[in-house]
């Protein structure tokens, strides 16, 4: 009766240990299916201005292939979303800088005048008192509509 005990016990053993391993083999598989794990390939190329360009998809001649994670792709382009965000708003504070600076020389200026064609020449006409408080106008629009947000 007691060698029927122990291989009873065995088999028990034996049984809960396969089962351990069935749940671990796919916990292990579920966790390496995850997209977060899968590789990605991605190719590098070199756009006609010279700027280094990612895509899935091969759009060069000779293209570099590098592997990444779906982690590091989402990684990426948040870097990049970031990037182009910051250069957005560089260019938008240059604008408003310029556009400031425009407003500024017309505001100090005793007069305004304006290039035009007369002859075949280019000849500068001073602006009517209401023509440069309109284009004064339009420079302070400009003020506000590159500077908002900032």
């Amino acid at each position: 009766m007691r060698n029927k005990n122990r291989f009873y016990t065995r088999n028990i053993i034996l049984y809960a240990l396969q089962k351990l391993f069935l749940c671990c083999l796919m916990i292990v598989v579920g966790i390496l299916a995850n997209p977060v794990f899968a590789a990605t390939a991605i190719y590098k190329c070199k756009d006609k201005n010279g700027r280094v360009v990612f895509s899935q998809q091969a759009t060069c001649q000779k293209p570099e292939r590098i592997n990444y994670s779906q982690k590091q792709l989402v990684d990426r382009k948040k870097e990049e979303e970031e990037r182009k965000r910051e250069e957005a708003l560089e260019k938008q504070q240059e604008q408003c800088d310029d556009a400031k600076a425009t407003l500024k020389v017309y505001q100090k200026a005793d007069f305004l005048t304006k290039t035009v064609i007369k002859n075949g020449k280019s000849v500068k006409v001073r602006l009517t008192a209401e023509e440069a408080k309109k284009t004064i106008q339009d420079a302070k629009d400009e003020v506000e509509y590159w500077c908002q947000d900032l």
